[in-house]
């Protein structure tokens, strides 16, 4: 794992603070703008940014869910309607407020260089954000619950509990199959009706424990939020909060994987078998993503094609996914040996790395999906030699995906290529360009804070009356 520093509680909290702000400045303003440099050059950066005004964070679906949950008439229906016609109009106000404000920190940080310092300000920001973000879904909701008849509310702690599970469980996921619904996964099984009755009991009780779970996931990331890291006193039980997030993380980790267990061994045959290959899948969503090799497969088979061209893409497509596949479970097991790595660290209480990780956790937990790290957080505490075995992991899979397109495309007449253009590779994922990014703006500030560490205990040692 990447060396970080097993500093003392005290030096830590300043470290902690460092490194924490970098994260939040790069989540908020500095990711948007990814270059397709691998250097980082900070300013460069900030001088071409451009910030989007964040979407709302109900979405005009939800209204859809709502009236299919509740069976609303037409009526209610278009009041809900208007309800969230209102909520985005003063959410995308709040919104451009926000969007503002770090616009003018970005041109300070820009004239002065202090990335830190504004790092500090943007969390305020942040933190001040995401408490008006949610103030204003809970009031949506309330206005909802309003126009509701006795009936129409009963059903809305089971809409309730629904909506929590599809809208959090994959926000800001850590652990491998912590973001895995279960619910989602016996879905796209599509399940015949007697299968289905017979999971249902087993899905009941797994929503009903993962709901509490999520429900103090929420309560424990509001308290880290919450943490003034320039005040001495409200930092003592930093670390105690930053555990606490993690623990309920493990938790949903756990709970997922148990269920999911339990909901293969109660589904015969095949489906079993999809259902505990998919889980392991979503558990590493970014290594089991399609690639653009699967998406050129995908457009050319839909063409007219001749028999032979058909079975010849095929057989491409057949060794293209043997390869893809022994890849990627390598992959997957490097990130599980990384996964054992951190919580070692966890369970040594390496503060930094508790900090960084517990902090970014709190601040991803209410965002949406948008706004989350384009990387596996786990990426950025590895060291030199594991990065360097997935940097190889992945040139192997790119040229298997090269390899396999140019392959399908020798096959296609120059009218069947017009309709399918060979899509460009990338020689590096955008999720590869901004791990390395990020990481060299926590290694500057880990360097800033065990710089103002030694600065310190060089203070006290020259004045020890102090």
């Amino acid at each position: 794992m990447l060396h970080i520093p097993a500093l003392t509680a005290g030096p830590a909290r300043s470290a902690a603070r460092l490194a924490l702000c970098v994260l939040v400045l790069f989540a908020t303003a500095v990711r948007p703008a990814l270059a397709q440099e691998e250097e980082l050059d900070l300013n460069a950066r900030i001088n071409s940014m451009e910030f989007p005004v964040e979407p709302p964070l109900v979405k005009a679906a939800e209204v859809r869910d709502i009236i299919k949950a509740l069976s609303l008439d037409a009526a209610t229906g278009e009041l809900v309607r208007s309800l969230h016609e209102g909520y985005v109009a003063v959410f995308t106000a709040a919104a451009t407020e926000r969007r503002d404000r770090v616009q003018a920190l970005m041109k300070e940080v820009q004239e002065s260089g202090d990335w830190v310092t504004v790092g500090m300000e943007m969390q305020e920001i942040e933190k001040t954000w995401i408490t008006r973000r949610n103030d204003l879904g809970v009031e949506f909701f309330e206005n909802v619950k309003a126009t509701l008849t006795p009936d129409q509310l009963a059903k809305w702690p089971a809409y309730e509990r629904d909506r929590r599970r599809r809208t959090q469980l994959h926000i800001g996921a850590f652990f491998a199959g912590e973001g895995v619904d279960v619910v989602e996964l016996v879905d796209d099984l599509k399940l015949d009706e007697p299968q289905r009755a017979a999971v249902a009991p087993l899905l009941e009780a797994y929503a009903g424990e993962l709901d509490g779970l999520l429900q103090q996931r929420l309560r424990a990331a509001e308290e880290v939020r919450n943490i003034d890291y320039m005040d001495p006193a409200a930092q003592a039980g930093m670390f105690d909060k930053y555990e606490r997030i993690l623990s309920v993380r493990r938790q949903i980790r756990d709970a997922n994987r148990k269920h999911a267990q339990v909901v293969a061994g109660s589904i015969p045959g095949p489906a079993s078998e999809r259902l505990t290959r998919e889980f392991h899948a979503r558990s590493y969503p970014r290594i089991y993503a399609p690639t653009e090799a699967d998406s050129f497969f995908t457009t050319v088979l839909a063409l007219d094609l001749t028999s032979d061209q058909r079975s010849a893409i095929e057989g491409v497509a057949a060794i293209y996914r043997d390869q893809a596949a022994a890849i990627n479970q390598q992959l997957a097991q490097l990130m599980a040996r990384q996964e054992e790595s951190v919580e070692a660290s966890l369970k040594e209480r390496n503060f930094m790395v508790l900090a960084m990780v517990g902090a970014m956790s709190a601040f991803a937990d209410e965002g949406t999906q948008a706004q989350q790290a384009p990387f596996d957080a786990k990426d950025l505490l590895m060291d030199d030699e594991q990065d360097k075995r997935l940097e190889e992991l992945h040139r192997q899979r790119r040229g298997f995906v090269v390899a396999a397109i140019d392959q399908v495309w020798s096959v296609l007449t120059p009218a069947q290529q017009e309709k399918a253009p060979r899509p460009e590779v990338p020689e590096e994922s955008s999720d590869r360009l901004a791990v390395k990014q990020v990481r060299n703006m926590m290694r500057q500030s880990m360097q800033m804070a065990e710089e103002a560490v030694r600065e310190a205990q060089q203070e006290i040692e020259n004045n020890p009356s102090r």
